[in-house]
């Protein structure tokens, strides 16, 4: 089975004494943390109020979305998650899907807070995959938001275990119109209008 993720508030939820720890797992020094943490805590906030803006405020966790370093930041922390799920692979407790006979197995496709993961549709790694995800929440602060995400089976699973698959993860199957990073989740043999939303959107550009 298919499970994309979505994470809720992705760039606001992230633990700034996490993403310390993350720091100085991976080998920066106090300097390079200390310049990295000064960037990332000095934020501040104002709302504008009929046009005039309130005292500032400064947030506790999160990462500027509009902040250059933002991006680099965030795949650095999402690589804690990678890390459990690639742990439960090599335990044995996940199993990943394989292209073809010969192909390596996949367990994931990560694309900076966009991601899906590929396991077999059983209780063990519905568990495991799960048992990943809860410890990455309890430690960064980020949620799986449930009712975006969603779950898809391969054509041979059977319907009882599908339920259960879905009662346990709390997903919804994709529906058909599903996307992913801007194309379609799902192909149907027709191609040609599978991607006629990608011509035109380049048509509008052209003609703006």
């Amino acid at each position: 089975m298919a499970i994309k993720t979505d994470m809720s508030k992705a760039y606001d939820r992230l633990e700034w004494s996490f993403y310390l720890r993350v720091l100085k797992a991976n080998g920066f020094n106090e300097h390079v943390c200390t310049l990295i943490m000064n960037c990332v805590t000095s934020v501040s906030y104002s709302i504008l109020l009929n046009g005039a803006p309130l005292a500032p405020f400064n947030p506790k966790r999160g990462l500027r979305q509009d902040d250059l370093l933002s991006p680099f930041l965030y795949i650095m922390y999402s690589e804690v998650l990678l890390k459990l799920i690639i742990k439960a692979k090599s335990r044995g407790d996940l199993t990943g899907v394989k292209v073809s006979r010969n192909a390596i197995p996949i367990t994931h496709l990560f694309y900076a807070d966009d991601a899906i993961f590929f396991c077999k549709a059983n209780l063990q790694n519905v568990v495991a995959f799960t048992d990943c995800i809860t410890k990455y929440e309890k430690w960064s602060g980020q949620m799986v938001n449930k009712q975006k995400s969603g779950l898809d089976f391969s054509p041979n699973t059977q319907l009882r275990s599908k339920e259960e698959q879905k009662n346990m993860l709390e997903m919804n199957l994709l529906g058909h119109n599903e996307k992913h990073l801007g194309n379609p989740f799902f192909f149907t043999a027709r191609k040609r209008r599978d991607f006629q939303f990608l011509r035109e959107k380049i048509i509008a550009c052209l003609e703006g």
